[in-house]
């Protein structure tokens, strides 16, 4: 079934033990609607994972330093003339943390993505370009 996301999803309260978003809030309008709707969906005591890029990245503090962009995206946005590869929101763990618990959902562990994981592990925030988040539905 298609459904855009920037609008209400089509299942009740709590339709859900466990909900997915891989790489799909930051391109979305409204970041807080996405979350309120995996919110309702999800029931209480279900679990919600979340995968975005992470805009705190050293690398990313690295190019805004240096007065360039971040790139959460691919390599060659310029040149597809697609802004940041459609990203139109960046996040922090905080700013995520915060955006869950808004709605009911509880941080409880997240995840590096890619190489050197043990290195990413020590230091989230900064090592970390990409994440995965599990939340757990508490309200």
């Amino acid at each position: 079934m298609a459904h855009n996301l920037n609008e209400d999803l089509p299942f009740p309260d709590g339709a859900f033990d466990v909900s997915i978003a891989m790489m799909v809030i930051e391109h979305l309008f409204d970041a807080f609607h996405s979350f309120r709707e995996i919110a309702r969906t999800t029931r209480p005591g279900g679990y919600v994972f979340v995968n975005l890029p992470m805009i705190s990245s050293i690398k990313n503090r690295a190019l805004v330093a240096a007065g360039r962009l971040p790139m959460t995206s691919s390599k060659n946005w310029w040149q597809l003339e697609e802004w940041d590869g459609g990203h139109l929101h960046y996040f922090t763990i905080p700013s995520l943390r915060r955006l869950g618990e808004k709605y009911g959902l509880t941080m409880t562990r997240l995840y590096p993505v890619g190489q050197e994981l043990c290195l990413k592990a020590l230091w989230p925030a900064l090592f970390c370009h990409e994440l995965s988040f599990l939340f757990r539905r508490t309200a």
